[in-house]
């Protein structure tokens, strides 16, 4: 199936999975296609009403979530974890 994804800067591109992909499965998809940092992905499906997947899913496959082909997914990326060693 091919998912059409969003990126916040307005940046589109196509990825496509298998129909039985989860959304880890997503994600690896996408950090090596795009080079992004998998771990930090959280997707919002576009619809109403929208639908945000984040950590805690990923093995649930993307069509139990909603996901089809086609379908039009915003892509964001969770802010770095700030360790505290910033003076």
């Amino acid at each position: 199936m091919k998912l059409v994804l969003e990126i916040l800067t307005g940046v589109l591109f196509v990825v496509e999975v298998g129909e039985g992909c989860t959304v880890a499965g997503l994600k690896d998809a996408i950090a090596a296609q795009e080079e992004l940092p998998r771990d930090r992905i959280i997707f919002v499906l576009e619809g109403d009403p929208g639908r945000t997947i984040r950590r805690g899913e990923d093995g649930v496959p993307i069509v139990e979530l909603g996901f089809r082909h086609g379908s039009h997914v915003y892509l964001f990326l969770e802010p770095e974890e700030d360790n505290g060693d910033d003076p």
